[in-house]
């Protein structure tokens, strides 16, 4: 039921992380922050499923994650939805915008620190990248049992990947991220583009 992250160095660094938090004189939130940040981990799962580190909580039950914006962009701005999970979004540290397809468009909702979204299951959502903002947020996923855990819009290098939509004109959120993205190779920020 539960599988070791095939990653090892990504189980290793993550366990590291959380390791010197723990024995750090903090072991707080804020130093476990500061170690992602400086190890370039943009988000960390503390339960779920797949095991990350070794002080990982195995369950099927939910899945927790601290994620960092603007560490945490290329993947969170990627439109996705989770077909059998709620996602629940706890902004605690700075903003960002998150963006739900609603009634055909890109719906933007900006989420400052103590907000709170709660996304149902199969919403197509993606965090819009502002190079200028950042954030830190708990991520609480429902119902990991179900298969896919999630479905993305994009493929890994970049083309139009929708189970919903066979036109990618007729996707809101594809269409919002390739433009982000094409304005983003404009101003030359060819590091996220990656």
């Amino acid at each position: 039921m539960f599988a070791k992250s095939p990653n090892s160095k990504e189980f290793a660094i993550q366990s590291d992380i959380i390791k010197q938090t723990l024995l750090s004189q903090e072991t707080s939130l804020d130093k476990l922050i500061e170690l992602m940040i400086k190890n370039a981990q943009p988000s960390l799962y503390l339960a779920g499923t797949v095991i990350d580190h070794e002080y990982f909580l195995a369950t099927s039950d939910i899945a927790m994650s601290i994620s960092i914006l603007p560490l945490d962009a290329k993947k969170a701005s990627m439109p996705a939805y989770h077909p059998n999970s709620t996602e629940a979004y706890i902004i605690f540290k700075g903003s960002l915008i998150m963006e739900l397809a609603e009634h055909r468009s890109a719906r933007p909702y900006t989420l400052r620190q103590y907000d709170i979204k709660v996304i149902p299951p199969g919403k197509c959502h993606r965090i819009k990248y502002e190079p200028a903002q950042s954030a830190a947020s708990l991520i609480v996923k429902t119902n990991l049992t179900g298969d896919p855990k999630v479905v993305r819009c994009v493929d890994e290098n970049g083309n139009f990947a929708c189970k919903r939509h066979k036109d990618p004109s007729k996707c809101p959120l594809f269409k919002s991220w390739l433009e982000e993205q094409k304005t983003l190779k404009n101003s030359k920020e060819s590091s996220f583009l990656g």
